[in-house]
This record gives structure tokens, C-alpha cells and sequence, in this order.
């Protein structure tokens, strides 16, 4: 049912921006946006705490623990597309949009032990407003600004195995996760004439746990570790097609 709501909720805002777009004057050429881009080394995410029950210790005094784990990572080289759809153009220097922000990275995320996880996706959907340089395409100014809040989805390990030597009574891994996300945008002209943009996103949230599973062997909790979250923070260079 949550995953058809969101199906639902997403169609609605698509047909939404279309809608919007269409009655805007210029049509739809002129209220879309597309950019590339790329980063090296500054891509971090994690995913929410999970727990596991570990019967490492059953053998000798006839407990087992309740291990809380977190599959946390960075990419190597991650490479995204930007797609943006002016709603509103409040002026020439100012816009209202709706953007997906797709990406695809080189990394690896573990857990430090049994888990290894290579490549990730993540696809943030967000409304934005815009001021100045690539705002609109009516705007001369040189400079601009942006910024965004939507959810993302992200996925942290693509590819990966999991250790068929562990102990452990339960694999509850976490590799998928959804969150909050902010973006802040600057954007200016490169020296070959080029609409350029430096982008922060920052996501934060995701339900994680460290709760002792129903029906396990009698489990010592891990009281120092609380539940938390998942986090993505990324800063990548674009640059804007046709623009």
C-alpha cells in the first residue's frame, strides 16, 4: 500500500508539471533544464542501524548478543543528470521548479566485517527555487543560486555478498533506504562560456533499529547503540546542455 501511494503521489506531481509547464507562456522547451555532472571522492552515504543476533557465544555460556550493525560507504567516482522543469518563472530572474537528480556511483560500502557492497544509485526528487544565472533562460545575470527539498532513494549496495560464515541467527543487512534531502545550488559562467553549478545535497533520516528480533534465542541488547538514521551528503560539478 506505501509503495503504491508513492507510485500514485509521483504520477500526481508529474502530471502536475506538465500541466504547469504547458500553460506557462514560451511552452515546454523553454522551462526545461538539463545539466551532467560528476564528483570524485565526495560522495558519502550510510544506511540505518539494523540488529542481528549473533550465536558466537551460545557454545560457552549460553547467551547470544544483539549486534547492531550500519553499512556505510563513499563513492569513488559518481556521475549524475539533472532534470529540471521550470512551474513558475516568477520574473526573468526567478523560477519555482520540480527536479529529478539521478546518479550512478563507483563505490563501496560495508559494515567493516561480513557485508561488501559495490556501486550505487540514487534518485532524489525535489521542488526548487531559483535566483539569477540559470533561472530562467530570459535572466543576464552572471551569477545564481538555487535551492531544493524533496526524498530521495537510495540504494548503497548494487552489487555485493554477504559472509556465509557469520553466526548469526538472523542477516537483517539494510542496503536500500529513503530520506529527506536538501540541496544548495551556486551557478556561474566558466571561462569557455559554459553555464556551470556546484551542488551540495544533503539527506538525512530513515528509520534504523537495533530492537532484539521476536522469537530469537535469548539476546544481551547493545543499550549503547540507539537506532539511528541513514545520511547522504554529496558535492558535485555540472554543467548545463544547450544552455
Amino acid at each position: 500500500m506505501k509503495k503504491l501511494t508513492k507510485i500514485t503521489m509521483a504520477c500526481a506531481l508529474a502530471m502536475l508539471t506538465l500541466k504547469s509547464a504547458s500553460a506557462q507562456e514560451g511552452g515546454f522547451k523553454d522551462r526545461f533544464f538539463m545539466s551532467l555532472g560528476h564528483t570524485i571522492f565526495l560522495d558519502f552515504f550510510g544506511m540505518p542501524n539494523y540488529s542481528n543476533i549473533d550465536t558466537t557465544d551460545l557454545y560457552y555460556n549460553g547467551t547470544t548478543q544483539n549486534i547492531v550493525e550500519r553499512e556505510t560507504g563513499y563513492s569513488i567516482y559518481t556521475f549524475g543528470a539533472k532534470f529540471r522543469v521550470n512551474l513558475v518563472d516568477l520574473n526573468d530572474n526567478t523560477s519555482i521548479d520540480v527536479h529529478a537528480w539521478p546518479a550512478l556511483g563507483v563505490s563501496l560500502m560495508s559494515d567493516g566485517g561480513s557485508h561488501s557492497y559495490v556501486g550505487s544509485l540514487s534518485f532524489p526528487i525535489m521542488a526548487g527555487i531559483n535566483f539569477g544565472n540559470v533561472s530562467t533562460y530570459k535572466t543576464s545575470q552572471n551569477k545564481g543560486f538555487g535551492f531544493g527539498i524533496g526524498y530521495e532513494y537510495l540504494n548503497g549496495g548494487l552489487f555485493g555478498s554477504v559472509d556465509e560464515g557469520t553466526n548469526y541467527v538472523t542477516d537483517n543487512v539494510v542496503k536500500t533506504t529513503g530520506m529527506p534531502v536538501i540541496e544548495l545550488a551556486y551557478r556561474y559562467w566558466s571561462k569557455s562560456n559554459k553555464a556551470r553549478e556546484l551542488s551540495l545535497l544533503i539527506g538525512f533520516g530513515g528509520s534504523g533499529s537495533s530492537k532484539i528480533e521476536p522469537g530469537a534465542p535469548p539476546a544481551i541488547p547493545a543499550p549503547d547503540k540507539a537506532a539511528k538514521g541513514g545520511y547522504h551528503y554529496r558535492l558535485m560539478w555540472s554543467h548545463y546542455i544547450d544552455y
